[in-house]
């Protein structure tokens, strides 16, 4: 069956088939096989007949046979390599129709090892977001024990400078001029209950946090880190302020029992003193300072340090405020001293100008009408309200803030 043709080149099965077809056409002979019909003597007559025609005939009827033999050899050869192309053909389908196979199970497999990995992925990131929280707590516990630490360290610097031979005779100086013997071990703590002192004297806890929500638009920064710093946070109305309207806050004071009123209401404060406090601080990263009555108890020197201090810690477009007895207005004096601990008022004009030399970008004053002497008010609705002429008013208004202004002021500085 498998024969090279005229050139002798090996070719594959349909060529040969197509070839062997083309061969085949050359000897067709288009011959008519009728059957033989009729009766016994027809049959043996026209049998007779076809063999004597092939014996008296045989040389005209020989090459169409052999043509015919031909014909069909070659045709038989044609089928025979298309038979065998089509079992190649099929084999090579079944072929890729396994490997089709094989890949569609390799790529269920690889869908489930992909599902697989997404499930580890996002263990993974859910054990990171633990392990982040983990780090950041971490973090806030080592900064408090590194302050604390801090403090402490300058607390036992200040001891020991105490002790030094230049503070006795600095203090041995003070006494003589003073005529008066000085023995610390004579003297007793807490002398006077403070906290008892500032509930019979500076109002109730409601009535101040209720005045200070003027300060919680300068303190609401919508940062998401960072914490608003108030030193000498005192009874805490301004913590629970800012705690009540979701600020994160944090306060320092020296006083033990204003710490431990505040630290069994739940606030985070530390006993210490403001400015080592606020020294150890990260620069840049408080969202507002508060000073709140405290400008006047401390001396010039310690309130300029904590200004200049306090811009390296703010981050930018944060506020320091400071909210202090108001010298501008002489109501102020019938009360500054019932306060044995204050040492002398600020002065507005002097708080502006000391933020203003460190930097800050602006200051605002707030008017703290609700600290306004009752006279105001009344000589307000007797005098001023009755004047016609326009100069007599502003002159009678002038000598009302002099006399009987607010007896509190605020400045606010913006880094």
């Amino acid at each position: 069956m498998n024969k090279k043709l005229d050139s002798g080149e090996e070719k594959n099965s349909l060529e040969l088939a197509k070839e062997y077809h083309l061969k085949a056409s050359e000897f067709n002979v288009n011959t008519s096989n009728i059957p033989l019909e009729g009766n016994k003597l027809k049959l043996f007559i026209k049998r007779v007949l076809g063999k004597l025609i092939r014996v008296f005939f045989g040389w005209y009827i020989r090459p169409s046979k052999e043509r015919q033999t031909k014909y069909n050899e070659h045709m038989h050869a044609a089928v025979g390599h298309m038979l065998s192309e089509s079992e190649s053909k099929a084999a090579l389908l079944t072929s890729i129709y396994d490997e089709q196979n094989s890949t569609a199970e390799k790529l269920v497999t690889f869908e489930n090892e992909l599902t697989e990995l997404k499930q580890k992925n996002k263990e993974l990131s859910q054990a990171l977001e633990d392990s982040k929280a983990k780090i950041s707590n971490l973090r806030e516990t080592v900064m408090k024990q590194s302050v604390e630490i801090k403090l402490l360290s300058a607390t036992e610097k200040n001891v020991e400078h105490a002790k030094t031979d230049h503070s006795k005779k600095y203090f041995d100086y003070v006494l003589s001029k003073l005529n008066v013997s000085y023995d610390p071990n004579l003297i007793e703590d807490g002398l006077i209950d403070y906290f008892d002192f500032e509930d019979k004297y500076r109002g109730s806890r409601e009535s101040i946090k209720q005045r200070q929500l003027q300060y919680l638009p300068y303190l609401k920064t919508g940062n998401n880190d960072g914490v608003v710093l108030e030193l000498g946070f005192g009874r805490g109305e301004i913590l629970e302020m800012l705690k009540e309207n979701g600020v994160e806050c944090v306060g320092v004071d020296c006083y033990p029992p204003f710490v431990e009123f505040c630290e069994k209401r739940g606030f985070n404060v530390t006993e210490g003193d403001a400015l080592t406090y606020l020294t150890a601080c990260d620069d840049n990263t408080l969202n507002g300072i508060v000073l709140s009555q405290v400008a006047e108890h401390v001396n010039t020197d310690y309130l300029y340090q904590l200004i200049k201090t306090g811009y390296k810690k703010l981050k930018k477009g944060c506020c320091f405020i400071i909210e202090t007895p108001n010298p501008e207005s002489l109501a102020t004096y019938l009360n500054f001293n019932l306060d044995g601990t204050h040492i002398k008022p600020v002065h507005g004009l002097t708080l502006e100008y000391v933020f203003k030399s460190n930097g800050y970008s602006e200051t605002v004053r707030l008017a703290n009408e609700y600290s306004e002497h009752p006279y105001a008010r009344e000589m307000q609705k007797t005098l001023i309200d009755k004047c016609i002429d326009e100069e007599q008013k502003r002159f009678y208004t002038n000598v009302k803030n002099i006399l009987f202004g607010a007896t509190d002021l605020t400045v606010i500085a913006r880094k």
